[in-house]
């Protein structure tokens, strides 16, 4: 049934479309074409002259399709029984109708959106962000690693070491002279003299570095390296070479059982191990106070990493200092210094260099994060399709991956601040082009995001879906 107040509501809408010769029409195939249909009955005229035409027409739509009874009347039988039977019109069974067919038509979109869609939808975010995840790499060109001395160096009894073995810098023992002796067993046990205070320094080494006895044994007696050398990467095995220097030291006290060797023989091995890393555990120790002194910052750089004394750095970081003037450094191969307060003194000329850089590579690192998207999320619908319920699908596996090909390439740098929302757009376009999930799921996601419930947000986009719809329906033209 229209009512007098919605004759009343679009009254000022029909007085503009009639100023602007417009003429409203509709589908004849359509359900709101139905619905129009059904509203123009020629029983109208039947009421006409007992009142006015647009209160015949209202009163003509509840009419009773056979009788044209507006209110409840009453048949009699052939047998003179009497039976009562309510209208029913024309204009209120399509009305009902209709409403029953859009009802189950929002219940059915919801039901495949949220079952079906949604899910695959996932699916290809899930694949698109592991394969990305999987390729991730370092967006920074340098590594800084700052290097640091186990706080044993600080202890009484490693300085009285170095202060007995000063003199012996620059001794080295080489390898045919160290023999290749077999491991005691009960290491552990042979490396404690009873005397805590190296025992313990010797444990608290060991700890700090990482080390076990096992490894401190090998490292001296099962690999093939001379002792006491300067290695080319000497600065991150200082701390080891205390250890050893502690080891020996313990170990001198008298040969191990099975060892082979006469008390003569351990003695002179034991003691030009420890003149050879005494001379120089007490070399690195100089010139590590010497870099603690001058402020050296760098130690070495080495392919893609640069090696800083760590305690420098820290006061240097202090003093206003940052990762990236140390990478600018490096990258604007600036030799000229490597003391910090000279460092810091051109820490802008660094930092313009660190940006340069990143200005330059941010292109690149784009164009190549574009690429592996595009292709993680062909790779993903590929997959999909392939593996899926083919009875879900609009189109065959094949059209669909040879569709991808082309929709694929169309993500944008601006798309990859969002791949959920490019994974709506790419899943809907090229698993199910044709229907409205798109933008059912879309503008329910916007709902939620400005903190609506859920199921209001599904009814909402339901409803504006619904009222897009029946507007689609309506033509006009000019007259």
């Amino acid at each position: 049934m229209i009512s007098q107040s919605t004759v009343t509501a679009i009254g000022p809408l029909v007085d503009r479309l009639a100023a602007a010769n417009v003429a409203l029409g509709v589908g004849e195939r359509s359900i709101l074409g139905a619905c129009v249909q059904s509203a123009m009955t020629p029983q109208a005229d039947h009421f006409e002259g007992q009142t006015g035409w647009l209160e015949a027409w209202q009163q003509s739509l509840m009419a009773d399709t056979l009788t044209g009874a507006t209110s409840h009347f009453a048949y009699n039988d052939e047998n003179g029984d009497s039976t009562s039977f309510i209208p029913c019109s024309l204009h209120g069974q399509t009305m009902e109708e209709a409403s029953d067919h859009i009802a189950r038509m929002g219940i059915d979109l919801l039901a495949t959106a949220r079952n079906v869609v949604k899910p695959a939808i996932l699916y290809v975010i899930d694949q698109v962000s592991a394969e990305i995840n999987g390729k991730s790499t370092p967006i920074e060109p340098v590594e800084v690693i700052d290097v640091r001395m186990i706080d044993s160096w600080k202890s009484n009894v490693v300085t009285n070491l170095l202060s007995h073995y000063g003199s012996m810098r620059g001794t080295v023992m080489m390898r045919r002279d160290i023999p290749m002796l077999k491991m005691p067993e009960g290491l552990a046990e042979h490396m404690r003299t009873g005397n805590s205070g190296i025992d313990d320094a010797f444990q608290l080494a060991m700890t700090e570095t990482g080390m076990s006895v096992e490894d401190v044994f090998n490292s001296l007696f099962g690999v093939a390296e001379d002792i006491g050398t300067y290695t080319a990467d000497w600065y991150i095995y200082r701390n080891r070479a205390l250890v050893q220097l502690l080891f020996v030291a313990i170990a001198s006290e008298h040969p191990w059982a099975g060892s082979g060797m006469s008390n003569t023989a351990w003695s002179t091995l034991m003691n030009d191990l420890a003149n050879a890393l005494g001379g120089l555990c007490s070399e690195m120790m100089d010139r590590f106070t010497s870099d603690i002194k001058n402020g050296i910052l760098f130690i070495r750089t080495d392919g893609n990493r640069v090696y800083l004394v760590g305690e420098v750095y820290d006061r240097f970081l202090e003093a206003g200092g940052s990762p990236e003037v140390v990478i600018g450094k490096v990258i604007t191969k600036d030799w000229t210094t490597v003391r910090s307060e000279d460092i810091l003194a051109k820490k802008d000329v660094y930092l313009e260099g660190w940006r340069k850089w990143h200005a330059a590579q941010r292109y690149q690192e784009e164009a190549t994060k574009v690429a592996s998207i595009r292709k993680a999320f062909y790779n993903a619908i590929a997959k999909f399709v392939d593996e899926g319920d083919g009875a879900r699908q609009v189109q065959s596996p094949s059209i669909i991956k040879e569709r991808a090909i082309d929709r694929c390439n169309t993500i944008m740098p601006s798309h990859c601040n969002d791949l959920g929302k490019a994974a709506i757009h790419i899943v809907c376009d090229l698993i199910y082009p044709g229907t409205p999930f798109k933008e059912l799921i879309l503008r329910i996601d916007e709902l939620v995001g400005k903190g609506e419930d859920g199921e209001v947000a599904a009814g909402l986009a339901i409803a504006e879906f619904v009222n897009d719809w029946l507007v689609a329906q309506v033509t006009y033209e000019k007259i």
